[in-house]
C-alpha cells in the first residue's frame, strides 16, 4: 500500500471520487433525492437537513472528500499536460481548488445545521443556511468555470476523448449560466439545483472514463 505509485492512487481517485461526492450530493437532505426542497426556501430545507441529521452529517463530511480525491486526480493528469492547452489546464485547476474550499465550508455548515436543536434552529439556523449558501453559490460558479476550463483544454490534446471533454465544458457552460441566473432570481433556484446535479453527473462520468484510462497507462 505504501508502494502505490502516483498514476494508480490518481487514477482510483479519478474513478471514486467524483462518484462518492455526486451520490452524497444527490442523497443529501434537501437536494433532491431526500425530503427536495426549494433552495431558496431556507426553512424547508432546514428543516430536512435537521430531519435527517445523520445523513446531513455524514454527506457532509464525504462530500469534500470526494472532490479533493477528483482533484488529485487531475492534477496527477495535468503533470503530463505540456504544451497545446496547458495554460487553461492549469487555470482550471486554480479555480477548482477555490471551488473545493468554498464547498467544503458549505458542506460544513450545512452539517452544522443537521446537528442543531429546534431552538438553535430558530436562533441562528437562518443565518447559518444563508451565509452556507451564498458560498456554495460562487464556489458552484467558480467550479464551473475551473471544469470547463479542464474539458477545453484536455479537448486540445491527443490520447482524450475530445468529444466528452467538449460535453463536459458545454455542460459547465449551462450549469455557470444557471447557477448565475439563479443567484438573481430566486424562482429558478429549485431548477438550477436540477441542472446542477446533472452536470455533476456528466463530469462525474467524464472523470471515471479519465481515471479508467489513467490506469491502463499507470
Amino acid at each position: 500500500m505504501r508502494n502505490i505509485s502516483v498514476g494508480t492512487l490518481g487514477s482510483w481517485s479519478l474513478i471514486i471520487g467524483p462518484v462518492l461526492a455526486v451520490v452524497c450530493y444527490l442523497t443529501q437532505p434537501g437536494v433532491m433525492l431526500i425530503e427536495p426542497a426549494d433552495p431558496s426556501d431556507a426553512q424547508a430545507t432546514i428543516m430536512a437537513l435537521m430531519s435527517n441529521s445523520t445523513l446531513t452529517q455524514v454527506t457532509a463530511m464525504l462530500i469534500p472528500i470526494g472532490l479533493i480525491m477528483f482533484l488529485f486526480g487531475m492534477n496527477v493528469i495535468g503533470s503530463n499536460v505540456t504544451g497545446n492547452g496547458e495554460g487553461l489546464y492549469r487555470y482550471g485547476g486554480q479555480l477548482f481548488l477555490i471551488a473545493i474550499v468554498g464547498w467544503t465550508i458549505g458542506s460544513a455548515l450545512n452539517g452544522a445545521i443537521g446537528g442543531m436543536t429546534g431552538a438553535q434552529a430558530g436562533a441562528v439556523g437562518g443565518a447559518v443556511y444563508a451565509v452556507g449558501d451564498a458560498i456554495g453559490t460562487i464556489a458552484g460558479i467558480v467550479g464551473a468555470i475551473g471544469i470547463m476550463c479542464y474539458g477545453l483544454a484536455l479537448s486540445a490534446r491527443d490520447g482524450f476523448n475530445k468529444n466528452a471533454a467538449l460535453i463536459v465544458a458545454l455542460a459547465a457552460l449551462v450549469a455557470l449560466v444557471s447557477t448565475v441566473y439563479g443567484a438573481m432570481d430566486s424562482s429558478f433556484r429549485e431548477t438550477g439545483t436540477m441542472i446542477g446535479g446533472i452536470f455533476f453527473v456528466i463530469a462525474s462520468a467524464w472523470s471515471v472514463t479519465l481515471g479508467l484510462g489513467l490506469r491502463k497507462s499507470a
